[in-house]
């Protein structure tokens, strides 16, 4: 896979809803699931990287 791919993904996780605490830990999971079987992918894969692209608060998600 290549960082396209892994900004697709994080992007997607990212746009997760995060209106609760639970909400938030669901995703955290999620993101952590796939950082883990995306680094199997890619010798270069940067997982803090990942974690924080698919963990960010998206300002632009609740201007809508």
């Amino acid at each position: 896979m290549t960082k396209k791919d892994f900004t697709f993904i994080a992007s997607t996780i990212a746009a997760m809803p995060t209106f609760s605490a639970s909400l938030r830990d669901q995703r955290r999971s999620c993101a952590n699931a796939f950082a883990t079987a995306l680094a199997a992918t890619n010798p270069r894969f940067d997982r803090d990287r990942f974690l924080a692209a698919a963990t960010k608060i998206n300002a632009e998600l609740f201007a809508r």
